[in-house]
């Protein structure tokens, strides 16, 4: 009679736990949805109540340890010391973009956009003045600063 139980058990255990995961995004309920799926298989064949426990609870020990492996080499792959990534910056070296505020570079002032995104920008030439609206084309990159020529 117990045992007719425990398919449905496993079942909630595998959509209680994607529930809690969907609803916090705490990286953790979700290593116990695939437990509890593969219990609930085992269930159904009638597998022994003891055995199960154990698989559930050692499929669950192994998802969360290739989560915590997979999530600690996912953060190096993003921080990797660059606030945007070098390659982004690169792709924008000898696009033109639209000055938006007028790059002064006795001011210090100027910013650009470029690909739907605002960047401070200052002139190739120290001693040019581009107005608002006007078209220049990146010439490099200083930090983050993107250096412009007409």
């Amino acid at each position: 009679m117990l045992s007719e139980i425990f398919p449905y058990l496993w079942i909630c255990i595998g959509i209680a736990a994607a529930i809690v995961e969907v609803l916090t995004l705490s990286k953790l309920a979700v290593c116990f949805v695939p437990a509890g799926l593969l219990v609930f298989f085992l269930s159904v064949f009638k597998i022994a109540v003891w055995i199960q426990v154990a698989v559930f609870i050692i499929i669950s020990l192994i998802a969360i340890i290739l989560s915590r492996i997979i999530l600690k080499k996912s953060q190096k792959f993003l921080k990797s010391g660059e606030p945007r990534g070098k390659w982004e910056y690169k792709n924008l070296i000898g696009k033109t973009a639209i000055v938006t505020e007028e790059i002064d570079s006795s001011k210090n002032t100027g910013s650009v956009r470029i690909n739907g995104m605002i960047w401070t920008a200052q002139a190739e030439d120290a001693n040019e003045l581009y107005e608002n609206g006007i078209i220049v084309t990146v010439m490099d990159i200083d930090g983050e600063c993107l250096i412009c020529s007409r």
